[in-house]
């Protein structure tokens, strides 16, 4: 019978934990250092179960990186009751096995237990305890607008939500990608499940590799074991956006990926399987895309979602302008004359241009009465020209 050392300051769960577990496994509760410490003088243990309070964060990191040295052929899985996702990860970093939350039932609890002693990583839904997962939101917020070519979109978000082939979303900066992605994902099965988005182009080509698919002790000089974003994302979505800045190295590691299922970290020998859905965005158009494994494109691009720039819909502009007022909790309204010149502007950089315009007019209008905005409030920013002139120049 496998054994288990439960460190838990709570009694009754102590008690709780053995009873889920008593048919088979030993387990032996501990409630403080002391009792720990003669436990693991007394005896070997296979697993070691970590109550983890909601306080204390520094103090619990000790003692994980106390058990991982007195005890190191033993896994630890942290139980919490709550937590974000920046303290799970360092739980995760000071070489916890996995997080899981304490409401977990007996069956998922011996699931996870299994595959901690079978070498599988878990998956990020039990690294990451900070809320319930009931199932998908039935209500996410999708892309605002009613004109004819969003309806589509919405159609297809919701078609694509349905199947989990990767998807790959095209648009000019500013139409919403993101946003996007993160609808197809709640709405889909995965919707209670990890949303991981990671800019390509934003993070060093050095890097890169090692933030997306983790790496192993002595990988390279002052290299740590640690997960990627693959592997947190397990069981969840990915999104990776500006996706033709990847370096060919990683195009290859990310075709593996969604040929077999398996990832490696930089060092390692050996692969571990990964479940995760990939969207992926790219502000270029598909025909011009240069650098890109053609191979890897054929799977990015099984699903794609096509967004359109804001000039393409200006019905959707008075919309799109008073939902940004009520966002940002500001009580302004938006004359006739400013919302004709908000609907004449040819929007170069998309709603993301527009959600600022509306912020600085609201601002610049404020001290008004009654609270209006007039176009001489409208500043339209650094990119005052139309796009037909930046296609010009």
């Amino acid at each position: 019978m496998r054994r288990i050392l439960h460190w838990e300051e709570d009694e009754g769960e102590r008690d709780v934990l053995s009873a889920l577990l008593e048919d088979e496994y030993y387990v032996r509760g501990v409630g403080g250092a002391e009792e720990a410490d003669r436990a693991l003088g007394e005896e070997a243990w296979d697993l070691i179960v970590l109550g983890v309070p909601g306080s204390a964060v520094e103090d619990i990191l000790e003692t994980i990186r106390l058990l991982r040295t007195r005890c190191p052929s033993a896994p630890v899985l942290c139980r919490l009751q709550a937590g974000d996702p920046a303290f799970t990860t360092r739980l995760l970093r000071e070489g916890a096995a996995a997080c899981v939350s304490k409401t977990c039932s007996r069956e998922d609890l011996k699931s996870w237990l299994r595959r901690i002693r079978s070498g599988l990583r878990l998956e990020p839904s039990c690294r990451e305890p900070s809320r319930p997962y009931p199932g998908p939101d039935p209500e996410p917020r999708i892309l605002l607008g009613e004109s004819l070519c969003m309806r589509g979109v919405r159609s297809r978000i919701r078609l694509y939500a349905r199947y989990d082939f990767p998807v790959l979303i095209t648009g000019e900066s500013g139409t919403g990608k993101e946003l996007a992605a993160r609808s197809i994902h709640r709405l889909s099965r995965r919707g209670a499940r990890p949303f991981l988005a990671v800019n390509c182009g934003a993070i060093p080509e050095s890097i890169l590799e090692s933030e997306l698919f983790g790496t192993e002790r002595g990988a390279y000089t002052g290299a740590v074991s640690r997960p990627g974003t693959f592997e947190l994302a397990d069981g969840g979505t990915l999104f990776l956006d500006e996706i033709t800045e990847l370096s060919p190295g990683a195009q290859a590691k990310l075709l593996r990926i969604l040929e077999n299922g398996e990832v490696r970290r930089l060092g390692a020998r050996t692969v571990s399987a990964c479940d995760v859905r990939l969207i992926s965005a790219t502000n270029v158009e598909l025909d011009r895309f240069r650098g890109m494994r053609f191979d890897l494109l054929e799977r990015l691009e099984t699903l794609v979602l096509k967004l359109p720039p804001l000039r393409d819909r200006p019905e959707d502009i008075p919309l799109l302008a008073r939902h940004f007022l009520t966002l940002a909790g500001l009580d302004a309204e938006i004359g006739a004359e400013a919302m004709d010149l908000l609907s004449g502007y040819d929007w170069p950089g998309n709603v993301r241009q527009l959600r600022n315009a509306i912020c600085r007019a609201a601002v610049s209008a404020a001290e008004s009465t009654p609270w209006v905005i007039r176009p001489e409030h409208v500043d339209f920013g650094f990119r005052p020209c139309s796009s037909a002139d930046l296609r010009a120049e």
